[in-house]
């Protein structure tokens, strides 16, 4: 089964030949985050080969959509929320410009449709739909449907975290239906992401260690987060078998929480996952570092130290 490799900073594959020859050779990629995405195109095709003794079959009139489709397809193993994300991302360049066939789409086409996103979307938002299609693309190069990549990026700006005053949160928490409260009081007192909570079932809960357990879907594996005691005595009486928010199923169904703080006429809005940054913020206050790392469950403790910096210029604030 053909493989990938690194030797130096560089990425190799070895894959074996229809006659039984083991070759290896350099993709004269860096191994880093862009070169280990396009390396598994790469790769794609060189299992592909070594199972049909062909290279894939060439589409030469595969529209925008139908390669989408196709990069999801690619995706085995991926958690289905982030392969939902490729074509949430994508769809607003299809409502733009049409479901192109993929090697009509040029730079200009591309630069139009920046133009309009810039004056729609935020610019963290144009970033984000310009990257989904920039690694379309890059998908499409490795598989030789297309030859250049005409998506310029952009460069995300680094965002402050956003903490929602503890008094905000119980106003909205006070308005809401009771399934609610309880589902907006568990992101408050774990810091898990939306989709993390709206997929807990009763069995996730471990009352004798005071443990919940948890699906990552960014990272694809089982976390363990501890639970504070006071939020156990919470939580525990409600619990039930199966999921316990079986209505937080669709994107729309996370809208409540912008309804109440359009009713409630709050000058400030707030998203759920603020409330995460939040939680965050709240818990370096208390623990260490590689605890709230833990925690939080970051891959890189540079996030995590952005927490401490936010509760250190406060605290200095506070002091002038």
């Amino acid at each position: 089964m053909a493989s990938l490799y690194t030797r130096g900073k560089v990425i190799w594959i070895k894959y074996k030949l229809p006659n039984g020859k083991r070759v290896r050779e350099s993709l004269n990629l860096l191994d880093n985050a862009r070169g280990r995405k396009l390396a598994s195109y790469k790769l794609t095709e060189k299992q592909y080969f070594e199972k049909f003794g062909t290279a894939p079959p060439v589409h030469t009139s595969l529209s925008i959509s139908q390669a989408i489709k196709e990069l999801q397809n690619s995706k085995v193993g991926l958690a289905q929320s982030s392969i939902d994300q490729y074509s949430y991302n994508i769809q607003p360049f299809i409502d733009y410009a049409g479901d192109l066939i993929v090697n009509k789409v040029t730079p200009e086409i591309v630069n139009e449709y920046t133009k309009h996103l810039k004056a729609n979307k935020a610019h963290n938002t144009v970033a984000a739909y310009l990257d989904y299609l920039s690694m379309l693309f890059d998908y499409l190069i490795a598989h030789k449907w297309v030859e250049t990549n005409p998506v310029t990026t952009l460069k995300k700006i680094e965002m402050p975290i956003r903490v929602i005053p503890e008094e905000t949160f119980n106003k909205i928490l006070n308005a809401c239906q009771e399934h609610q409260k309880v589902y907006l009081t568990v992101l408050w007192n774990t810091g898990l992401r939306k989709v993390e909570a709206a997929n807990l079932r009763g069995e996730n809960f471990d009352f004798k260690n005071n443990i919940l357990n948890v699906w990552n879907q960014k990272e694809n594996r089982w976390d363990q987060i501890p639970l504070s005691e006071n939020f156990v005595n919470y939580i525990q009486p409600k619990i039930k078998e199966g999921r316990l928010f079986n209505m937080y199923n669709t994107r729309n169904s996370f809208k409540f929480w912008w309804k109440w703080q359009d009713r409630l006429e709050l000058q400030e809005k707030y998203s759920l996952h603020d409330i995460r940054r939040t939680f965050g913020t709240r818990m370096a206050k208390k623990l260490s570092p590689y605890e709230l790392q833990k925690v939080m469950r970051h891959k890189s403790i540079k996030t995590t130290m952005k927490y401490y910096i936010y509760v250190e210029l406060n605290d200095i604030g506070r002091k002038m």
